[in-house]
């Protein structure tokens, strides 16, 4: 019953050249392997085209390729971060103490004065440096107010050649891990890096509508400046979702000197089609801003923060604590003591490793905007010093676009066996026809066994 019904099907199928094996007993028998090794051979082949068409669509279904539409596109004016060279403010420190009723021994204690000094220019590097004072004046869990009341103000302000307003625009203060307390201006994040949000005990913070200063190619070579600063500072640039750090670093030849430095910078720009939002993640290889998935930073991805996220989660994983100047999310957060301080310090090499994404799990950004330093010029000033930079606009705008979607997956599928073996979607039909036909003949005739039984 089986063989009559599978040479039917064979005989009239829109297979090609499947017919040719229901000839049993009029071919001779080197005809029917030849038809046989045909039919596998086409079929292997057709296969084996169309798995590539689906892997590539599975795996490598994006491409880089330069968008020319420049005229037409905006671009986020380039944060710079700054960061004090001397942050210790004396005379702020001084009436802190005498606020917290320090007596004149106590605020005259060589360790209190040692310890103010390495706390105001903290960073992780520095750390051990900071819990080797022996002092019993502050808590761990005073250091970030402490840090906050003596270190230096950056009051300075900011003018924007393409902005005709007289509108301020000041730098934001940011506590970062490698760098310790800095000032960043155009960035879409710092606010989570605020000493006063993450002091807070509050996770609720919007930045998706904070604004930044952008431009486009009709601007020219915008440019923006500083007002006179009071100290010298290190220069870092960055995107707006990510953060400064050393390989960011602008080098100034003579940075204890007064001086007037300039710099030009280049937008490097990868913007993503709206059809790479259809793909999952684990095809188009990235993450959308608005995809957040990270716990320490609400309402918004970059590679940056999940970078910085990781860095947390694997210090909590090994001191079981969080130190003061990370964000702790809730109360199950515990804060370093002295001795959770010392195994961050212990454990300092695994976190540089993490520096450069080792070991973390961060997809790239769908959109992203960094910036390349063509060049940086610095000569001395007899006035305060100042820092200028200006953005060189560029024609090259990167473009990140589907090779083919999934409807184009299917008709690449069709298409290749449609050629070789002639099958389409009625091919399909008439095999689910043949198989239910199978299993209901199978059934009567399991019938007429009971029957004569």
């Amino acid at each position: 019953m089986f063989k009559s019904l599978l040479l039917k099907y064979l005989k009239n199928s829109s297979l090609h050249g499947v017919k040719h094996l229901t000839n049993v007993n009029r071919n001779h028998s080197i005809e029917m392997v030849f038809w046989t090794l045909t039919i596998a051979v086409i079929f292997l082949f057709a296969s084996y085209n169309t798995s590539l068409v689906w892997l590539r669509y599975l795996y490598n279904s994006t491409v880089i390729t330069i968008d020319r539409e420049y005229l037409y596109r905006n671009t986020t004016f380039p944060p710079i971060t700054l960061c004090l060279r001397d942050r210790l403010n004396k005379t702020a420190a001084e009436e802190f103490l005498i606020a917290r009723n320090f007596t004149p021994e106590q605020r005259g204690d060589p360790k209190m004065i040692n310890f103010l000094k390495v706390l105001s220019n903290f960073n992780i590097n520095n750390l051990g440096e900071l819990i080797d004072i022996k002092q019993n004046y502050f808590r761990v869990d005073e250091y970030l107010n402490v840090l906050d009341k003596i270190s230096n103000k950056f009051p300075h302000n900011i003018s924007l050649s393409f902005i005709s307003t007289s509108d301020e625009h000041l730098f934001d203060p940011v506590l970062i891990d490698t760098l310790g307390l800095c000032y960043t201006f155009n960035s879409k994040i710092s606010s989570f890096f605020s000493p006063s949000y993450i002091g807070s005990k509050d996770m609720k913070i919007d930045t998706t509508h904070k604004m930044t200063e952008e431009i486009n190619y009709f601007d020219g070579d915008a440019s923006a400046v500083t007002s006179d600063l009071s100290h010298n500072v290190d220069v870092y640039y960055h995107g707006p979702y990510s953060l400064a750090s050393d390989l960011r670093k602008v080098v100034n030849e003579n940075p204890t000197q007064k001086s007037y430095m300039t710099l030009s910078i280049v937008p490097v720009i990868i913007k993503s089609q709206d059809k790479i939002r259809n793909l999952f993640e684990f095809q188009r290889q990235c993450k959308f801003t608005e995809e957040n998935v990270l716990s320490f930073f609400p309402n918004i991805y970059s590679q940056d923060l999940c970078f910085y996220e990781c860095r947390m989660k694997k210090l909590k994983d090994i001191c079981k604590c969080i130190p003061f100047f990370y964000k702790r999310r809730d109360g199950n957060d515990r804060q370093c003591s002295t001795q959770g301080l010392k195994c961050v310090v212990r454990n300092r090499a695994i976190l540089d490793s993490l520096q450069v994404g080792s070991g973390c799990q961060c997809p790239k950004d769908c959109n992203d905007i960094k910036y390349s330093l063509q060049s940086s010029t610095s000569m001395i000033w007899f006035h305060d010093s100042r820092i200028s930079w200006k953005v060189i606009q560029t024609k090259v705008i990167y473009k990140r676009e589907l090779i083919h979607d999934t409807i184009e997956a299917l008709i690449l599928t069709g298409a290749c066996f449609s050629l070789f073996t002639g099958m389409s979607c009625l091919s399909i039909v008439e095999l689910f026809f043949f198989i239910h036909f199978l299993f209901k003949n199978d059934r009567k005739s399991g019938k007429k066994a009971l029957k004569q039984k």
